[in-house]
């Protein structure tokens, strides 16, 4: 096992996670990866934001129509893409404003069909600047862990880790 807390920094989150605001983070069950940094600590890479009910999802807007009314995002946190309706984006979104590449966070509910539909979707950032796609980082090392993210903002990855 891994005694203690493991550090992490944002670049080791998910690509779809880098803006979320306020205590996303607190308290997640995460999977990571990890290297011994230079110091001698354990620091997490490649680090994995587990789904649990309940909580947000984390996601980047993958397509939408203003015609249609609806569009699909796409989630680290996911294996499938999540629908979501026009009524389910904040109001003050002015129509015609190209939402493709936006980060966004949201809740999940699930369809009759079982599928999942994404409500209350809202902006991890201001959506009228520029989005931009970043390639996703690949982590390095061969262990992983598990543990519970907590601490101050997020910054520090709680919990214990098992090696591999």
């Amino acid at each position: 096992g891994m005694p203690g807390d493991v550090m992490f920094s944002k670049r080791e989150l998910p690509e779809d996670t880098k803006e979320v605001q306020g205590n996303f983070l607190n308290n997640r069950a995460v999977t990571f990866e990890y290297a011994e940094g230079p110091d001698g600590r354990m620091k997490a890479t490649a680090v994995h934001i587990a789904l649990e009910e309940g909580q947000n999802a984390a996601g980047r807007i993958k397509s939408y129509s203003d015609k249609n009314g609806y569009g699909f995002i796409t989630s680290s946190m996911l294996d499938d893409d999540v629908r979501f309706q026009r009524m389910d984006i904040p109001s003050n979104v002015q129509p015609g404003l190209n939402l493709v590449g936006a980060l966004v966070t949201f809740q999940l509910k699930t369809r009759p069909d079982g599928k999942f539909l994404a409500s209350h979707v809202q902006f991890q950032s201001n959506p009228t600047k520029n989005f931009s796609f970043m390639n996703q980082g690949q982590g390095f090392g061969g262990h992983q862990g598990m543990g519970m993210m907590g601490g101050m903002g997020g910054g520090m990855g709680g919990g214990m880790g098992g090696g591999s």
